[in-house]
């Protein structure tokens, strides 16, 4: 716009002398009297004053009127805004009319940052204009620059900054130096969510001198995530209900719920299981069926000794699957509602509450109900920014539940990969790792329970595929 002006202002003061009737004046109140033209921007040091145009109206000289100068002898300071999300600083300079990666250095340090730009400008009339800018930053902490990129875009350059250390940014700039008058805090890349992160601590940009808000004070329960809202407490009692209404189960829950049974009551008695006269197709992992009767054991124990008859345990069991289940479900929501705000947290569990299959199948014991709570988990990982443990929990659920969630782990992975949230070699690092771990912690037990060496998810697909 200022372009434009100054371009229009030249044409405008070069046709005054040759206007009929318009005499020389040096009054100041004429035609041309409101407009000025400047060589240089009048912000910087060592700018050129503005000169007045009275003056060429005055003489009618139209040579008198210089043209602009290459570039200005200060350069500009361009307008900036920055952001953070888990381990990168996103850093956007604004320079309209950049051509290519030649009009840009970028200058990245451990603690500092040097940015320069060269930008032509073609105005009206064929004039160029070509004007400097230049942006230097000492960070609020150390950057890897490695590991930093740039990209290029017409109007603007954005530049990922990586973190040496993964903790949240009070500030862009490091303690003692002032908040710089062309920085905006950028709300598209904010961690704002309450839960905690391996990445990254929550935290939005700050102007400096302005005080944070200080958090609202919450019960211990609340700050635990114990409490339960009315709404979620309907979530829980839907999938109670279907559990009581519906008691009994089928043939494809008999594994996992029959694997429970004998983990509680004949224990060490390997003899007495029900999987060695009744194998099924393929194998199936104890590891669902032990982690079950874990937590079902303080309910279904008790019970047994009173006497009362197995069905109350089979309905016991159940019930505890089924309150993990809807767990995992509002951690979801919760996630949900500390990253985009509370409509779509509620949004979200009345679309839960109006689903069938859902609530039925959370307290049945497949084993498409086990993979569903480690994705439930792994869902709300992504959704705090921790995609350390959402790499980690998907890759356990394929390991030891269900091989399908690949197709949910490939595109995530490449996702995060792609946008740099983590670095590839760190994706791929968190998936062996915790491959490892969960195949050195469920095989040796799936093998002493099934008589023989074996991964039974493996063999599941194997099974299923060829």
């Amino acid at each position: 716009l200022v372009a434009g002006a100054e371009s229009r202002c030249r044409s405008s003061c070069r046709l005054l002398p040759a206007l009929p009737g318009m005499a020389p004046t040096s009054d100041a109140k004429s035609a041309s009297g409101h407009l000025y033209w400047s060589r240089a921007p009048t912000k910087p040091e060592g700018s050129v004053p503005p000169r007045r145009l009275d003056a060429v109206a005055a003489t009618g000289d139209a040579a008198a009127i210089p043209d602009p100068a290459p570039a200005a002898a200060a350069p500009w300071c361009p307008l900036f805004k920055w952001g953070q999300r888990g381990a990168t600083v996103y850093l956007t300079i604004f320079v309209p009319c950049l051509k290519g990666d030649d009009d840009v250095q970028l200058d990245i340090a451990a603690g500092t940052l040097t940015f320069t730009a060269r930008r032509v400008a073609e105005l009206a009339g064929g004039v160029r204009a070509e004007r400097s800018y230049r942006l230097h930053l000492q960070l609020f902490d150390e950057v890897d620059p490695a590991r930093c990129a740039h990209h290029l875009r017409h109007d603007h350059v954005r530049v990922e900054l990586a973190k040496r250390r993964a903790r949240p940014w009070r500030f862009l700039q490091a303690a003692g130096v002032s908040k710089h008058p062309n920085e905006r805090p950028d709300f598209d890349h904010c961690d704002d969510d309450s839960g905690s992160s391996d990445d990254a601590a929550p935290a939005r940009p700050v102007s400096r001198g302005t005080p944070a808000a200080r958090p609202r004070a919450q019960p211990v329960l609340g700050r635990m995530g114990w409490l339960l809202e009315p709404a979620e407490a309907l979530l829980l009692g839907a999938v109670a209900l279907y559990a009581l209404a519906c008691p009994y189960t089928k043939v494809e829950e008999s594994f996992n719920l029959q694997a429970t049974h004998d983990l509680l009551f004949h224990r060490a008695d390997l003899q007495a299981y029900d999987h060695h006269a009744f194998p099924g197709v393929v194998p199936r992992t104890f590891a669902g069926a032990l982690c079950l009767a874990a937590a079902a054991a303080p309910v279904v124990l008790p019970l047994h000794a009173l006497g009362l008859p197995k069905w109350y345990a089979q309905l016991a069991v159940r019930l505890v699957l089924g309150l993990a289940s809807a767990c995992a479900t509002l951690a979801v929501r919760r996630a949900a509602r500390a990253r985009f705000g509370r409509a779509t947290a509620d949004a979200h569990l009345l679309l839960c509450l109006c689903q069938f299959h859902p609530l039925f199948y959370a307290s049945r014991t497949l084993p498409n109900t086990f993979g569903t709570l480690v994705a439930a988990v792994a869902t709300e990982a992504w959704l705090r920014h921790s995609h350390r443990r959402a790499l980690a929990a998907l890759t356990v659920g394929i390991v030891v539940f269900r091989a399908d969630l690949l197709l949910l782990l490939g595109p995530y992975a490449v996702l995060v990969a792609a946008t740099r949230r983590l670095p590839l070699p760190t994706v791929v690092a968190t998936g062996l790792t915790a491959a490892a771990a969960a195949l050195l912690a469920t095989a040796p037990v799936d093998s002493v329970l099934w008589r023989r060496p074996l991964w039974p998810e493996a063999q599941v697909l194997l099974a299923n595929t060829v």
